[in-house]
């Protein structure tokens, strides 16, 4: 029963994999303000059953498109939180952009992040309720944390930012609910950080050219680094054996390179991040990739090259 009740609670969270250690033991977050711990919601008001989120998830999928990952890419960085593994993280700027919601879909999507972390509290208790679980020195419950933003997606999802990650990595956390049966299923999440943090992290030189090198599944550079407001010249060469569509909102580009094309452009950007995504065009599902240019003003002080 227990490991069934666990199992129901990382599909209510989709990509969470709790790591059962307890906000508590880490200390400031990207955002200066810790993951809250207790009183959080009951481990009872965790009401998802496991056959609706094992039926939920897979209808889901094949029913809306992947966003994040895909075209919103993602950049490694150590988590701020002891043991600073390394994690994907989005930009907070890369978010998707759109309406407030109504006030009946916020009521309902910020009830959904309250059952998720109900169903965290009760994975983490062990199934047991969360008194009996503090007497045996079980992990502190999490609090619902606050929702920053929420934003009404194209597609009919409601994109929700949330103040702080269910791991205690120091992060927070954007999470991406859809419309399934009169409730709100958690579809798609991702670790989310400032961009000034993201962007420091980032020790390559500034270049005033970037090669974009796209293979099958594959494009490099992750991250480049170019000077605000001079003309740089970004080469995207297609590498692979099939046809890739290269995008960059920020420049208005947005084009598909069939094998062995070549596409030169010659952009000046606004200091901060800009991002570019890929994807395979062939297929149902396509493989998502991408990366940042990082647009430093110019008397910013440039980070040493790594080696």
């Amino acid at each position: 029963v227990v490991a069934a009740i666990a199992a129901a609670a990382i599909l209510a969270v989709a990509s969470f994999a709790f790591s059962g250690r307890g906000p508590e033991e880490h200390g400031e977050s990207v955002t200066g303000v810790a993951a809250p711990v207790g009183p959080g919601p009951d481990p009872a008001e965790c009401r998802l059953k496991h056959e609706t989120a094992l039926t939920a998830r897979p209808e889901v999928d094949q029913q809306f498109e992947p966003i994040l990952f895909r075209s919103i890419p993602a950049v490694q960085r150590p988590a701020p939180m002891p043991p600073h593994t390394v994690q994907w993280v989005i930009p907070e700027s890369a978010l998707p952009d759109g309406p407030d919601p109504d006030a009946t879909t916020r009521q309902a999507v910020t009830g959904a992040v309250r059952l998720e972390y109900a169903c965290l509290n009760l994975a983490r208790s062990g199934g047991t309720p969360t008194a009996e679980a503090e007497t045996t020195g079980g992990p502190t419950p999490l609090s619902a944390p606050e929702v920053l933003r929420m934003t009404a997606l194209p597609d009919g999802r409601v994109g929700a930012l949330i103040s702080s990650d269910p791991f205690g990595l120091g992060f927070e956390e954007y999470l991406v609910y859809a419309p399934y049966g009169g409730a709100w299923i958690l579809s798609d999440s991702a670790q989310v950080a400032p961009d000034v943090w993201i962007e420091t992290g980032y020790t390559g030189p500034t270049r005033h050219s970037v090669v974009i090198d796209i293979w099958d599944g594959l494009t490099l550079p992750e991250e480049a680094a170019i000077p605000a407001g001079r003309l740089v010249t970004v080469k995207v060469v297609n590498h692979g054996s099939k046809p890739h569509h290269f995008a960059m909102e920020d420049f208005d580009v947005s084009a598909t390179l069939v094998p062995g094309e070549v596409m030169t452009l010659n952009i000046a950007a606004t200091a901060g991040g800009h991002a570019y995504s890929v994807a395979d065009v062939a297929g149902a599902n396509p493989t998502g990739a991408g990366g940042y240019l990082w647009a430093r003003d110019a008397t910013a002080a440039t980070p040493a090259a790594t080696p």
